[in-house]
């Protein structure tokens, strides 16, 4: 008889009858009545396995009938939240403590080793048990078994679908190796509250990894099949107990540990740290736009995804508590009833993104969805295309009257300076010098700077642009200075690191920001030393850090909807805003109070540790042999005579910017 029998496709038994039907006339009836078997043998064979499941191959088996769940780790690969059902990472059974493969044998399949998936003697074992209690106390199922039904097979409760379970056990069992099988059964096991398999169960009941796990907490998660809701009530522990005892109780009988073992088991303390209790908090925010990004680039996902985020999770909770705190403070007294925050480090990589105040009262991102005027932090790009344009810091303009069409923009203060330096221009935000160089370089060459730069929302070709009327997102501005801190080159920011699957494979990489240059280093560091000086004597007076150089720049859109302050460390690039979702005015709120001060709050802490390094900043003087000596003497004596620096305040100018051509 052939090894594999196949009760169609001209089983053996039936060519062997067929065949008899033309031996001696006395053996027919017998021979005929083994016919009708057959085809009765057939007929019930079809309506029981005609729609019998096919098994995947090896490697689709850890990704069949998967839930759909993302857990997000942060950049130090601390979980952050877990979205839908919680995959960890998948683990092998030499990574895992002995004792907690040992406890999930003793408790679902001691005789797992001895059986091919279907194990007869402890199914008669479990039906004399429940004949002689009267009701289901006992399972048969092998650990075999309850793979199949974790990967393939619907939960009715059928003899069909038992039918099928045997069967189907039997042919894993020949398609895996007894450690592969058990593998797959701890790394896809449901476990209660979202969390499939025993690393993810160990990180959700215990936060721990596993080797961490002790044998009581291995033997409190073997309880778990049987009880996922175990832990549903942390306060009331007396279930959990009882069913861990029992998981002991099978250890000892099967020989994995002592009686002695066991009972010091039992005696430890049980310390739940749930992990519900992680609060997304304002990470939700990045969560939603990393959750927006993968569904664009991997449109056919696997469901178990790990995604690594490149925040950092102090400096999160921190800018989180900042901004709040700034809101909280200072909201009613000055009519600010929203915050946002960014920071990214020189490759792109966001550490920080706050995107309003409260994440449960409204899901709008204000850092990638709002659109705003940016006021004066748009005055760079200017100055820049100036730059470009063959002027220097020390270039010498007029700060006077003046006019473009119908239109005469004045300073804040009223008064004029006369002829100014661009940097000291610049530093205190006038409105008159920043105009008269846009029609000295041209609209068209500050718009084209600024797109270069980094800005992506469309930019209308009138002169009020130069004055922040364009409206701009928080994260394309912050992106947009990223060339002044980082010697020219623009980079984009992103939030995704890399995402793996359950099983460790990687399905998506962030590609290193390929750096182009947007303006020449030499013009960069110009800026930056234009903008550095705005922060030691200008506007930006307020975002100061106490050990290192700062760069930036204020703004406020007009009638004070809106403000901001951009700024930038040699290791870091920030921005932040505040203002009111309904574009309602503040009560005179500019960028050199609450955007300065929430900045200095989160950069304090992001700096913690780092070495101050200088900012790289050249004024762009060139000094001969000659000239250099004089220019040491006349810079010791402009030390000595420098006045203390007097904080400058910022507002919108106050004519109506719209239509100027």
């Amino acid at each position: 008889m052939p090894s594999t029998f196949t009760p169609w496709s001209r089983p053996w038994i039936l060519v062997q009858a067929r065949n008899s039907l033309h031996l001696d006339g006395g053996r027919k009836p017998l021979l005929i009545l083994l016919f009708v078997l057959c085809l009765a043998f057939m007929a019930v064979w079809r309506v029981f396995f005609i729609d019998l499941p096919t098994l995947p191959d090896k490697n689709a088996l850890w990704s069949v009938g998967r839930v759909p769940g993302i857990a997000f780790y942060d950049k130090d690969d601390r979980l952050i939240a877990v979205r839908g059902a919680y995959h960890d990472k998948a683990t092998s059974v030499e990574a895992m403590p002995a004792h907690l493969v040992n406890a999930f044998i003793a408790t679902e399949d001691r005789r797992f080793f001895r059986h091919n998936g279907v194990d007869e003697r402890a199914i008669l074992r479990a039906f004399a048990a429940n004949i002689d209690a009267g009701r289901t106390v006992q399972g048969g199922s092998t650990i075999t078994q309850q793979l199949i039904k974790i990967l393939v097979l619907s939960p009715e409760q059928s003899l069909k679908r038992k039918l099928f379970e045997y069967r189907l056990a039997r042919q894993l069992e020949q398609k895996l190796s007894k450690k592969e099988i058990l593998e797959l059964y701890l790394n896809r096991i449901y476990l209660g509250d979202h969390s499939y398999g025993v690393a993810a169960a160990a990180r959700t009941y215990f936060n721990k990894s596993l080797s961490e796990l002790t044998l009581g907490e291995s033997a409190l998660l073997a309880a778990l099949p049987k009880a996922p809701s175990l832990f549903a009530a942390e306060s009331d522990l007396g279930a959990a107990r009882a069913r861990q005892n029992f998981v002991l109780d099978k250890m000892v009988e099967a020989g994995f540990v002592t009686r002695d073992e066991a009972d010091l088991a039992r005696t430890a303390p049980i310390k739940l740290v749930r992990r519900r209790a992680l609060d997304e908090g304002g990470a939700a925010y990045t969560l939603d736009l990393a959750q927006a990004q993968i569904r664009r680039w991997l449109p056919d996902a696997p469901p178990d995804l790990i995604v690594r985020l490149t925040l950092d999770t102090r400096l999160q909770v921190h800018a989180e508590k900042s901004v709040r705190d700034v809101i909280a403070r200072s909201g009613k007294a000055a009519s600010v009833g929203q915050g946002a925050f960014l920071a990214m480090n020189r490759d792109g990589a966001v550490r920080a993104l706050v995107g309003g105040t409260d994440y449960g009262k409204t899901k709008f991102n204000r850092v990638t969805q709002a659109l705003r005027q940016p006021g004066s932090t748009f005055k760079p790009f200017v100055y820049a295309a100036a730059l470009e344009a063959g002027l220097s810091p020390n270039t010498i303009r007029l700060d006077a009257p003046v006019q473009v069409g119908k239109w005469a923009p004045r300073n804040y203060h009223a008064g004029f300076s006369g002829p100014v330096s661009l940097t000291y221009a610049l530093s205190q935000s006038l409105n008159t010098t920043v105009v008269r160089l846009t029609r000295e370089v041209g609209l068209d060459s500050v718009i084209e700077t600024a797109g270069r730069l980094g800005v992506r929302s469309p930019i209308e070709r009138n002169y009020s642009v130069v004055l922040g009327a364009s409206e701009v997102t928080l994260r394309e501005l912050t992106a947009a200075y990223a060339p002044f801190a980082f010697e020219g080159f623009r980079t984009e920011p992103f939030v995704i690191a890399e995402i793996r699957n359950s099983r460790d494979q990687m399905v998506f990489r962030q590609k290193t920001n390929a750096e182009s240059q947007a303006i020449g280093a030499d013009i960069a560091r110009q800026m930056t030393f234009m903008l550095r000086n705005a922060v030691q004597s200008g506007t930006g007076i307020a975002a100061q850090l106490p050990d290192r150089e700062v760069a930036g720049k204020t703004g406020t859109s007009q009638d004070w909807r809106d403000a901001w302050f951009i700024g930038y460390t040699s290791e870091m690039i920030g921005g932040a805003w505040v203002g009111n979702d309904d574009r309602r005015p503040m009560r005179k709120v500019t960028g050199g109070t609450l955007p300065a001060e929430i900045w200095r709050l989160v950069m304090e802490k992001a700096h913690e540790g780092l070495e101050a390094n200088p900012l790289r900043a050249d004024n762009g003087v060139r000094l001969t042999a000659y000239s250099s000596p004089r220019a040491a003497l006349y810079s010791e004596i402009a030390a000595a005579f420098k006045p203390r620096p007097v904080p400058v305040v910022e507002a919108p100018v106050q004519e109506q910017l719209a239509g100027i051509y």
